[in-house]
């Protein structure tokens, strides 16, 4: 387990759920265990726990995760 995406990723949680966000402790659970970084191109993974779409294969992109 990487502990800078961990770490990133409950970062991430908490500032959604300060916004009023996150509201609900399924969602929270759920982006609190699904590692982000493994979806997004390798090029792209230090940037997983940005909030803002990503490049995925397929020419596709991952949502930004405020839209969770």
């Amino acid at each position: 387990m990487n502990e800078k995406f961990e770490q990133r990723r409950k970062e991430l949680v908490r500032a959604l759920e300060e916004q009023g966000i996150i509201k609900n402790l399924a969602v929270k659970k759920v982006m609190l265990k699904v590692k982000r970084e493994d979806f997004v191109l390798p090029e792209h993974r230090e940037n997983a726990y940005d909030d803002n779409p990503l490049p995925i294969p397929a020419g596709a992109t991952i949502s930004a995760p405020h839209t969770a």
